[in-house]
C-alpha cells in the first residue's frame, strides 16, 4: 500500500537511551526504518545531569471520571490506608451520624467524592474518596466530636486545632493531612492515601535481620521527633500505627487524632479492659493501647513526648525480639510489670548488640527524667552502628570511587597524632564544634531556604537530618576509637590510622558545610544527594582498609604539603558533589598542578580521578578518559587498589558507554572485576561495576546479556543500601529500561514509578532529579499510544530541564527527540522537525561523530520528511543514518536494516519503484538466511508492498505472507505496521482471485482496527481501509 504523505506516523520504537549518559539501545527494525522514543538513563552514580518534571504519582488506581464510574479500590492491599482501620475499637455510637451511606451511591464531603467505606470504630468512620480538585486518592477519615463526653461544639472545635496542627506537619515519615473541615457534627480529615501494610504485618510477614528492623523503626522515630518538633504527641505508637508503604517508606499514622482529656477518669459504669483489648486502642478510659503506654499514661497522668519514647522503645524490642518487655495478658497485668519495673531479658542467642539493648533500657525507664531527653537524642545512639554508613551510602559513584580521594588524606597527620594522649576520651566529640553543631546546623538550613525554591524546605530538613546522623555516627566512632585504645584493644599505630580516616571524613563534612552554606538554587538540586555521597565511616573501622592505606611521605614537610593539598581537594569533591562541575574544574586546574610537583603517587591518583570524572560529568568525554587512564596508571604505581578500581570502573562507562566503544568498555569491565576483587568494600564496588556493565550490555542491545548483570546490581545495591535508597533506585532504573526495551511497557512502567516513590521520598516530590525517570515514564506512555498523557509529560520535562541546565545540555536532546515523535504521530510536521533537529544540534554537539543517537535523530527526521512527502530530503536523512550505523554496528545489524528500509520507503513512494526494490533486497541479503528471524519481516513487508504497487499481486502476496508471522513476534514492530502489511496483503489476495474475498475482508478489518489504535494521523489511514472494505460489502 501507498500511503498518501500524512497518512501515517512512526511507530512506537525501540528506546534510544539518553545520550547525557551515552546508553543507546537497539532500534525497532520497520518498513519505514523507524526508530523509538529517546528514554533517560539510570543516573547510576552520576551527580544529577537530568532535571525533569514529575507527574504526581500514587499508589492508587489513576484518575478517572467520577461522574460516571467510582474509582477501584486494590483488594490485595489489605491496608490501604494512612489510618489503619483495624485500630478502631468498636463501640456503641452515640448521637446523630454525620457519614454518608455510600452504599445509596457517591456521596461528597467537601471537595472529596466518597468511593467506599472501609472501617468504623468508636472514634470515627474511614472512606476511601477523591479529591476532585487535585485529582489524587485519598483516605478520609470522620471523627466524631462528642466521643470524648464532651459537649458537641468543644469536641468538635478541639479535633479541628488538633487535625490542624497535623496538617501544618510535612515529613516523609509523617502520614501527611492534606485537608481538614466541619462536616455535620464531626471533623473530617482528609490524609495520605497509601499503599502498603502496617509495621506489624511487615514484621509478621517473614524473619528479618535486626539491622532492617532497625532501619524500618528509626524511620518511624524520625517521623516521631518531627511531630514533636511541631508540639504534637502521639499517645498511641505502636507498629498498628505504623505503615510500611509498597514504595519501602515508612509513615507513622494516627498522631494525637484520638487525644482526650487526659485528666478524665473512667466513665461510670465502664467495664475493664479485657485481656483481648491489651493489643487494641482505647478512648474513653485510658488514650492508647495498654502493651505499649507508658507508665504515666497506665497512671492516667499527661502524657507528652517521653511517653512516645517508651512506646517506640516498647515497639522496638518486641520487634528485635519477638516479644515485648513487660509480660502480661491483660492490662492490669501489664500495668503491674511496667509500674514495679519487671522488665523481661533479652534472649541469650539474639545477634542485636548490646548497645542497642543499652538505648532501650534507658528508653524504658520508668522515670521519664531518666529516658533520653528527646526522641533526636535516642535516634542518634540507635545510629550510630558504624556498619549502618555503609548501607546508607545511597550516592553509589561516592561511596565506590569519590572516597578514595579522602582514603589516605588524614593518614599523613600521623606523625602529630603519636604524639596525642591517647590515654583519655574526654570531650571526643569536640572536634565537630564549628565543623557541626547546632549553629552550623542552623546555617544550612538558612542558606538552603533562602533560595526560595518550592522544595527548599523539604530538601533542607532532609539535609539536616542526614548530616546529624553522619556527625552523630562519627562522634559515636571516635569515642569507640579513643576507648577500645585505652583498653589496650587496639595498637598505637592502627589507633593513629583509625583516627587518621575519621579526620577525613570531618574534612569532608567540613568541605561540604561550606558549600553548604552559600547554597543557590542549583546547589539545592543536589544537596541531598551531597549529604549522602560523604566518604562512608565504615572504612574507618575496617582494619584491613585502614591497614592498606598508602604511607605518608617520609619528609615532614613533604606530609604536611600532601595534608594541606587533600584538604583543599576536598572542596573541590564537595562542590562536584553538588553538582558545580565548572567551578570544580576550574577550582582543580591549579591544585592538578600543584599535585603533579608534589609526585605523591596516592594523591596524584585521587586528583586526576576527581578530575576524569568532573569532564565526564562535563561531556568532554576524551578528556575524562585521557585522565582516568592517568589515574589507573598511577594508583597502580601507588599500590591504591581502591582507587585503581574506581576509574577503572569509571572508565567502563567513559569509553563503553559514553562513547558507545562496547568492545573496550567490556575488556575495561573484566580488568575492573579482577581489582575489585581485592578489595574489603562489602560488595559495594561490585554492585557498581554490575550496574556499568548491564547499562553498557544495554546500549549495545545485548538484553539477554544485561539482565543478570542488572539484577545483581539491584541485589547488591538493595542489600548494601536498603530497597529505598537512592542507589537501589538508580539499579530499578535499569531494570525499567531492560523491560521497556523488551517492549514490555507495562512492567517497565511500574520499575519507574516505585523509582519515583523512592526519589520523591529522598528529594521531595517536585525535585528536578525525578526528571529522567518521569522521562521514562513518558516514553513507556507514549510507547501505549497514550499520546495525550506523553506530551504533557515530556512538556513539563522539557521546562524542566532547560531551566535547570540551559539550552545545550544532552538531556534536552531527549526530550526534544520525544516531543518530535509525538508531533509526527499528530501530523504536526513542522513542529516535528524544529524539535527533532534541536535535538540533532545537540547531539552533535556532544557526541562522536558515530554515535547511534545521531543516527536515531536523523531516522526520524526521515520519517518526518516522508509523512510530509518530501521524498528526497527522507532519502537523504536515511542514507546519513545508515552511514553511521554502518561505523558503528557493521552491516546486517537491525540498525541499519532500518536506515535501508527507511531508504526503500522513501524511494517507493516517489515512484522509483525499481530503486525500492534493490534496497529492500539489499536489506534482506544482509541479514542472516534465517527464515524464522523476526527481522526479516520488515523487508520482506516492504518487498510485498513494492510488489503490489508493481502489479505482481503473485509475488506480492507471497512476500507478505511469510512478513506477517514475523512481525508480531519482533518486539520492534508496531501494531500499525503490522496494519498496514494486513491491508497490502488483503489486497493482494483479493487481486489473485474473488474467492480471497472473505479472508482479505478479515484482514482489512484487523488493518483497519489497528490504524484507529494510534495517533489522529493515522486517521486517513483508517479511512482509506474503511472506504476499500464499503466497496466490497456483501
Amino acid at each position: 500500500m501507498s500511503v498518501r504523505a500524512g497518512a501515517r506516523v512512526p511507530e512506537a520504537r525501540q528506546p534510544v537511551l539518553d545520550p547525557g549518559s551515552g546508553r543507546h539501545g537497539r532500534r525497532r527494525g520497520h518498513a519505514d526504518g523507524r526508530t523509538g522514543w529517546v528514554i533517560a538513563s539510570p543516573l547510576h552514580d552520576r551527580a544529577p545531569t537530568f532535571g525533569t518534571p514529575v507527574p504526581l504519582l500514587h499508589a492508587s488506581p489513576a484518575s478517572v471520571n467520577l461522574e460516571q464510574a467510582p474509582m477501584p479500590v486494590d483488594p490485595t492491599h489489605t491496608s490501604p490506608l494512612v489510618t489503619r482501620v483495624d485500630t478502631l475499637a468498636s463501640a456503641p455510637e452515640r448521637g446523630r451520624r454525620a457519614e454518608p451511606e455510600v452504599d445509596a451511591g457517591p456521596a461528597k464531603i467537601g471537595r472529596f467524592v466518597v468511593l467506599r467505606k472501609l472501617g468504623e470504630g468508636g472514634m470515627g468512620v474511614v472512606y476511601s474518596a477523591y479529591d476532585e480538585q487535585l485529582e489524587r486518592k485519598v483516605a478520609l477519615k470522620l471523627l466524631r466530636g462528642e466521643f470524648r463526653g464532651q459537649q458537641q461544639s468543644v469536641g468538635q472545635a478541639r479535633l479541628l486545632r488538633e487535625a490542624q496542627a497535623m496538617a501544618k506537619l510535612s515529613h516523609p515519615n509523617v502520614a501527611q493531612v492534606y485537608d481538614v473541615g466541619p462536616f455535620g457534627d464531626a471533623v473530617f480529615i482528609a490524609m495520605e492515601f497509601v499503599s502498603g501494610g502496617s509495621l506489624k504485618d511487615w514484621l509478621q510477614r517473614e524473619d528479618r535481620p535486626w539491622r532492617a528492623i532497625l532501619g524500618v523503626y528509626l524511620q518511624a522515630g524520625h517521623g516521631l521527633a518531627a511531630a514533636h518538633g511541631a508540639g504534637i504527641v502521639h499517645r498511641d505508637f505502636k507498629p498498628d500505627n505504623v505503615l510500611v508503604g509498597d514504595d519501602g517508606r515508612v509513615r507513622v499514622v494516627d498522631f494525637g487524632l484520638a487525644r482526650h482529656d487526659e485528666h478524665a477518669m473512667t466513665h461510670p459504669g465502664a467495664p475493664p479492659p479485657s485481656a483481648s483489648s491489651v493489643d487494641l486502642t482505647q478512648v474513653g478510659t485510658f488514650i492508647g493501647t495498654p502493651a505499649y503506654m507508658a507508665p504515666e499514661q497506665l497512671l492516667r497522668e499527661p502524657a507528652d513526648a517521653l511517653s512516645d519514647q517508651f512506646s517506640f522503645c516498647v515497639a522496638l524490642f518486641e520487634g528485635l525480639y519477638g516479644y515485648r518487655p513487660f509480660k502480661g495478658a491483660t492490662t492490669a497485668e501489664i500495668s503491674r510489670a511496667v509500674l514495679e519495673d519487671r522488665r523481661l531479658e533479652p534472649p541469650r542467642d539474639t545477634e542485636v548488640p548490646g548497645w542497642v539493648h543499652a538505648a532501650l533500657v534507658r528508653g524504658l525507664s520508668i522515670d521519664p527524667a531518666l529516658r533520653f531527653p528527646t526522641m533526636d537524642a535516642l535516634l542518634q545512639v540507635l545510629s550510630a552502628d558504624p556498619d549502618r554508613a555503609r548501607r546508607r551510602r545511597l550516592g553509589v559513584a561516592a561511596a565506590a570511587a569519590g572516597v578514595m580521594l579522602f582514603a589516605s588524606a588524614g593518614g599523613y597527620a600521623a606523625h602529630a597524632i603519636q604524639a596525642r594522649d591517647a590515654a583519655t576520651c574526654v570531650g571526643a566529640d569536640e572536634p565537630l564544634a564549628g565543623v557541626w553543631d547546632p549553629s552550623v546546623a542552623r546555617a544550612v538550613r538558612e542558606a538552603l531556604t533562602a533560595t526560595g525554591a518550592a522544595y527548599a524546605d523539604e530538601v533542607a530538613t532532609r539535609v539536616g537530618q542526614r548530616l546529624a546522623e553522619y556527625a552523630g555516627a562519627w562522634v559515636g566512632m571516635r569515642r569507640g576509637a579513643c576507648e577500645s585504645h585505652r583498653r589496650g584493644e587496639q595498637s598505637d599505630s592502627l589507633y593513629d590510622l583509625r583516627v587518621a580516616c575519621l579526620d577525613d571524613r570531618k574534612t569532608a563534612l567540613r568541605a561540604l558545610v561550606e558549600v553548604l552554606t552559600t547554597a543557590d538554587a542549583a546547589v539545592l538540586e543536589k544537596a541531598v544527594q551531597a549529604a549522602d555521597q560523604l566518604p562512608t565511616l565504615a572504612r574507618c573501622a575496617d582494619t584491613r582498609a585502614l591497614l592498606a592505606r598508602s604511607p605518608a611521605p617520609d619528609d615532614l614537610a613533604a606530609a604536611h604539603a600532601v595534608d594541606d593539598l587533600r584538604a583543599r581537594l576536598a572542596g573541590v569533591q564537595a562542590k562536584f558533589d553538588v553538582g558545580q562541575f565548572k567551578a570544580a574544574r576550574a577550582e582543580l586546574g591549579p591544585l592538578r598542578a600543584e599535585a603533579e610537583a608534589l609526585g605523591h603517587a596516592p594523591t596524584l591518583a585521587a586528583t586526576l580521578h576527581l578530575a576524569g570524572k568532573i569532564d565526564d560529568q562535563l561531556g568532554d568525554y576524551p578528556t575524562a578518559e585521557a585522565a582516568l587512564l592517568r589515574t589507573v596508571a598511577t594508583a597502580d604505581r601507588a599500590g591504591d587498589d581502591d582507587t585503581r578500581a574506581a576509574a577503572t570502573i569509571d572508565l567502563v562507562r567513559t569509553v563503553g558507554v559514553r562513547q558507545a566503544r562496547f568492545d573496550e568498555g567490556l575488556h575495561l569491565a573484566e580488568l575492573a572485576r579482577g581489582a575489585t576483587g581485592r578489595l574489603s568494600d562489602g560488595g559495594t564496588a561490585e554492585a557498581l561495576l554490575e550496574g556499568r556493565l548491564g547499562d553498557l550490555l544495554l546500549t549495545r542491545g545485548d538484553l539477554d546479556r544485561a539482565a543478570p548483570h542488572i539484577d545483581r546490581a539491584v541485589e547488591l545495591r538493595a542489600r548494601l543500601h536498603g530497597e529505598t535508597s537512592i542507589a537501589h533506585g538508580q539499579a530499578l532504573i535499569s531494570r525499567g529500561t531492560l523491560k521497556f526495551l523488551r517492549g514490555d511497557y507495562p512492567a517497565a512502567i511500574a520499575e519507574y514509578r516505585r523509582v519515583l516513590a523512592i526519589f520523591e521520598q529522598t528529594y521531595g516530590a517536585h525535585h528536578p532529579v525525578l526528571g529522567d525517570v518521569l522521562n521514562n515514564i513518558g516514553a513507556a506512555e507514549l510507547s501505549l499510544f497514550d499520546l495525550d498523557e506523553a506530551e504533557a509529560t515530556f512538556t513539563r520535562t522539557l521546562a524542566i530541564v532547560r531551566g535547570a541546565y540551559g539550552d545545550s545540555h544532552p538531556a534536552l536532546a531527549t526530550v526534544h527527540f520525544n516531543l518530535g515523535l509525538i508531533a509526527q504521530f499528530e501530523a504536526r510536521y513542522p513542529d516535528s522537525l524544529t524539535a527533532l533537529r534541536q535535538a540533532l544540534a545537540i547531539y552533535e554537539a556532544h557526541l562522536p561523530p558515530a554515535h547511534p543517537s545521531r543516527g536515531d535523530c536523523l531516522i526520524e527526521l526521515g520519517n518526518t520528511h516522508l509523512f510530509a512527502g518530501d521524498f528526497t530530503a527522507s532519502e537523504q536523512s536515511f542514507a546519513d543514518a545508515l552511514a553511521i550505523f554502518q561505523q558503528a554496528f557493521g552491516t546486517g545489524h537491525p540498525r541499519t536494516t532500518q536506515a535501508l528500509a527507511g531508504m526503500a520507503t522513501a524511494q517507493l513512494r516517489a515512484g522509483r519503484l525499481g530503486d525500492a526494490e534493490r534496497t529492500f533486497q539489499r536489506a534482506l541479503a544482509e541479514l542472516k538466511p534465517d527464515p524464522a528471524d523476526p527481522t526479516r519481516g520488515v523487508p520482506l513487508a516492504g518487498l510485498g508492498r513494492v510488489h503490489l504497487a508493481a502489479g505482481r499481486h503473485a509475488a506480492a502476496a507471497e512476500a507478505l505472507e511469510q512478513a506477517l508471522p514475523l512481525l508480531p513476534q519482533n518486539a520492534f514492530v508496531a501494531p500499525y505496521d503490522v496494519a498496514e502489511a494486513q491491508f497490502a496483503l488483503a489486497r493482494a489476495l483479493v487481486r489473485l482471485d474473488p474467492a480471497n474475498a472473505a479472508r482479505s475482508r478479515d484482514l482489512a478489518s484487523q488493518a483497519k482496527a489497528g490504524f484507529l489504535g494510534v495517533g489522529a494521523a493515522f486517521q486517513p489511514a483508517a479511512a482509506e481501509v474503511d472506504v476499500w472494505l464499503s466497496a466490497r460489502a456483501g
